[in-house]
């Protein structure tokens, strides 16, 4: 029963992480990339784990923009 409550608190905890990322993602997804890591610094500064998360996402996202722009 301990390893439940152990597995319940992983699934919270990253379902709190996802919530984090995903709200990062929005707010610098539209904004010059040149203030995306001083914004992720501001923002979790002791976290470079989520910001490599972050900056993952939104350089896939610039991507997946440039290459729609092309065709």
């Amino acid at each position: 029963m301990k390893v439940d409550l152990i597995q319940s608190d992983c699934v919270v905890a990253n379902h709190a992480r996802w919530r984090v990322v995903h709200e990062l993602f929005e707010r610098l997804r539209h904004a010059p990339r040149n203030m995306w890591h001083a914004e992720l610094n501001a923002v979790a500064p002791g976290d470079p784990a989520l910001a490599y998360e972050v900056l993952s996402l939104l350089v896939a996202d610039e991507s997946v923009e440039e290459s729609q722009v092309e065709s």
